[in-house]
């Protein structure tokens, strides 16, 4: 989740009640519970995406956009209810129509997720590791594939351009229904930024890894290395 973003729903939902019905969410979601911090973390962003999709649609369309949070039912259903004002042949009417809205998690997220969170532990115990023998700049490195199955997978390329494609599109098949576009004109809308694209940068090899993910470890990394160069002058 961006930060930046969370800050700005929590700023503007003093005075939009439905960002500060989303927010309310959120933060009844992240109340100590029975829950792993990973599957906590996972509703709490299911959240988040729907907040982002309807702050974007408000950012565009300003007053003439009305968006409503339809309630959960045992019932297969869209998200939200929307009338859009439009202007056709010199007067306003209105559109009514429908968006259901769904945030990719990534690959076996239920059993890959715990395997993330210890690989990214490794790297924190190697971290610690190399700060412990004095070392004035500790390095190590970590990698984040959301499109990676869990356990050896023998068979995965990081570099494989088809594999997320068919991935996203498996998704997509498996979480969307028919019954939630019975209503009325209705909009499906993916959140991929848990599934970021692999960037087609050529590379000797082929195709390079997923520019976000090689980036996440540039940004980690140098805070890392500025504490164990703290922790070398003490």
């Amino acid at each position: 989740m961006d930060l930046g973003q969370v800050r700005l729903l929590e700023d503007e939902a003093a005075a939009d009640p439905s960002l500060k019905e989303f927010v309310r969410d959120m933060r009844t979601r992240l109340a100590p519970g029975k829950l792993a911090r990973h599957e906590v973390l996972r509703q709490v962003f299911d959240v988040y995406g729907e907040a982002l999709v309807c702050r974007l649609l408000w950012e565009r369309l300003g007053g003439r956009l009305r968006i409503t949070k339809i309630p959960e039912t045992s019932e297969p259903g869209p998200d939200f209810a929307c009338e859009l004002d439009v202007v056709r042949q010199g007067r306003t009417v209105t559109l009514y129509f429908y968006l259901e809205v769904k945030s990719r998690d990534i690959v076996t997220a239920p059993q890959r997720l715990p395997e993330m969170m210890m690989e990214a532990l490794e790297v924190e115990i190697e971290l610690e590791r190399q700060v412990g023998e004095g070392r004035r700049i500790a390095m190590a490195e970590g990698v984040i594939e959301p499109y990676r199955p869990v356990g050896d997978a023998p068979d995965y390329d990081p570099r494989s351009v088809r594999s997320p494609i068919e991935a996203i599109a498996g998704k997509a098949a498996g979480n969307f229904k028919g019954a939630q576009f019975r209503r009325g004109p209705t909009f499906a809308l993916a959140n991929l930024l848990r599934l970021p694209l692999p960037q087609p940068t050529p590379t000797s090899t082929g195709y390079s890894r997923m520019g976000r993910c090689s980036h996440l470890r540039r940004q980690q990394l140098p805070k890392r290395v500025s504490r164990s160069q703290h922790a070398r002058s003490h």
